[in-house]
């Protein structure tokens, strides 16, 4: 999780345009999170565990995968 979420809301919001499967990594990444420890926060804020895990939840289900990493792609080089 960044800091986009934190953005000042007159801003343009994070629009993801490309996804990546993490489902088989998910476990991984939650317990490389809890490392850590003063950056992640209690629920209900966005970089607690369990949000970063649903974040993870909603952006896959978005584009038909169990856990998915958003990314917004300006340009990509052949």
């Amino acid at each position: 999780m960044s800091s986009t979420e934190w953005a000042d809301k007159n801003k343009i919001a994070f629009n993801p345009n490309y996804f990546v499967d993490i489902s088989e990594y998910i476990n991984t990444k939650i317990n490389a999170l809890k490392f850590y420890e003063k950056e992640m926060m209690n629920k209900p804020n966005s970089r607690s565990i369990e949000n970063v895990k649903n974040l993870s939840s909603y952006r896959g289900s978005t584009v038909g995968m169990n856990f998915a990493e958003s990314f917004f792609i300006e340009r990509i080089n052949d």
